[in-house]
């Protein structure tokens, strides 16, 4: 599905396949995408519009890129994730990135994870 998200216009694949992190992050680079980036509030409202009616009233939960570094949460490229979302956290060592949680038209929230946990997870593609 493709959405126009203020001056850029972004693809996004879901794949309700369980796979770890790393996995579902290798995937949508071996398919010339990336693991869905929530860089920014339009983006998040995006990533919400497109994954609560695939839920339809289930919970799925779904990777998104992130990395705990030094106890702060950021992207792969080294920048900080935006507070668009509340993270449900653990604090488990081991629970390095997050995943959001879907479910219902409502409830939607990040929530940390370890790698070897297995979800669905959604590629973005540039067009």
């Amino acid at each position: 599905m493709s959405y126009e998200v203020m001056s850029y216009q972004t693809c996004l694949k879901y794949f309700p396949v369980p796979v770890t992190y790393d996995s579902a992050r290798a995937r949508c680079q071996a398919d010339g995408a990336h693991l869905i980036k929530i860089d920014s509030k339009e983006k998040f409202d995006v990533f919400k519009d497109y994954h609560v009616p695939i839920a339809n009233n289930t919970l799925i939960q779904v990777w998104i890129e992130s990395i705990k570094v030094n106890g702060q949460w950021q992207f792969h490229d080294g920048f900080l994730m935006p507070n668009v979302c509340h993270i449900e956290m653990s604090r488990g060592p081991e629970e390095v990135h997050v995943r959001a949680r879907i479910h219902g038209s409502t409830d939607l929230y990040y929530q940390d994870a370890p790698n070897n946990t297995p979800f669905h997870y959604s590629c973005e593609y540039s067009p």
